[in-house]
C-alpha cells in the first residue's frame, strides 16, 4: 500500500483501496482489515485516484492517464478502457448517478463529464468548466436530494459546490472552507499537501485527497 487515495467497499463486503504509487487496487478484509490480495492492476493503470463499483458489479478506476478503466468485479481482470477523451483530463472522483450514467470529476479542465453508464460513450460536460467558480474538482457525490455535490474551488472560496442533479446547473456553494484552514492563501487549491506526479498526463502535481461522502440525516435515515 503506497499513497492510498480513493477507497470503497465492494459487493463482497471487502474494502478496495487505490494505491496511487504502486499502480494497483488492493483488497482488504472488510471486517478485520487483513490484506487479501492485489485485486486489480495492469491495463494501463497509472496513479489510480478513485474507484467505484458500477451497477453491473464491475470496478471502475480513474487513472492518471486520463482514462477510466474497468475491471471484472469478481476476478479483478482488466476488461477495457471504459471512458476517455472528450476533455477528460486527470480524472479523480467518479460516481454512477441516479440515471445510471457515470459522472467523472475532470481535475485539469475544472468540469464534470458524463458518460453513458452502459457503453462508456461520452454524453456531455454535465458541469461546464468553471461553473459557479468550480476549479480542480476532486470528488463528487449525489445527495439524498438528487443533486450533485462536488469538492473544489479556488481561493478565496474553496469548498463544496452544489449542482442540479438533472440539468447540471449551478445552485450554490453548499459548504466553504474557513480561510484559516488555508495554509497558503496565495495558492489556488485546497490547502492539502501536493506531490510530484510526473507520470500523470498533463499534470505537474498530484494534489492530496479531498474526498466527499454524504451521510443521511436522522430524518432521512
Amino acid at each position: 500500500l503506497n499513497d492510498p487515495l480513493g477507497l470503497t467497499f465492494g459487493p463482497d463486503g471487502n474494502l478496495y483501496v487505490a494505491s496511487g504509487n504502486s499502480d494497483q487496487v488492493l483488497r482488504y478484509d472488510g471486517v478485520t482489515g487483513a490484506f487479501i490480495d492485489v485485486f486489480a492492476s495492469g491495463g494501463g493503470l497509472v496513479g489510480p485516484i478513485n474507484l467505484t463499483f458500477g451497477p453491473d458489479g464491475n470496478l471502475y478506476v480513474s487513472s492518471g492517464y486520463d482514462q477510466v478503466l474497468r475491471y471484472d468485479g469478481t476476478t479483478g481482470a482488466f476488461i477495457d478502457v471504459f471512458a476517455s477523451g472528450n476533455g477528460l483530463a486527470y480524472p479523480r472522483g467518479l460516481k454512477f448517478g441516479p440515471d445510471g450514467n457515470l459522472y467523472v470529476a475532470s481535475w485539469n479542465t475544472s468540469s464534470v463529464l458524463r458518460f453513458n453508464g452502459a457503453t462508456g460513450a461520452f454524453i456531455d460536460n454535465f458541469v461546464p468548466a468553471g461553473s459557479g467558480g468550480l476549479s480542480t474538482p476532486a470528488d463528487l457525490a449525489f445527495g439524498p436530494d438528487g443533486n450533485l455535490y462536488v469538492t473544489g474551488g479556488a481561493f478565496p472560496s474553496p469548498g463544496v459546490f452544489r449542482y442540479d442533479g438533472v440539468t447540471g446547473a449551478f445552485i450554490d456553494q453548499f459548504a466553504s472552507v474557513p480561510l484559516a484552514w488555508l495554509s497558503d492563501p496565495t495558492t489556488t487549491s485546497m490547502s492539502s499537501p501536493r506531490a510530484p506526479c510526473g507520470r500523470c498526463s498533463g499534470s505537474t502535481v498530484r494534489p492530496a485527497s479531498s474526498w466527499i461522502t454524504l451521510f443521511p440525516t436522522a430524518a432521512a435515515a
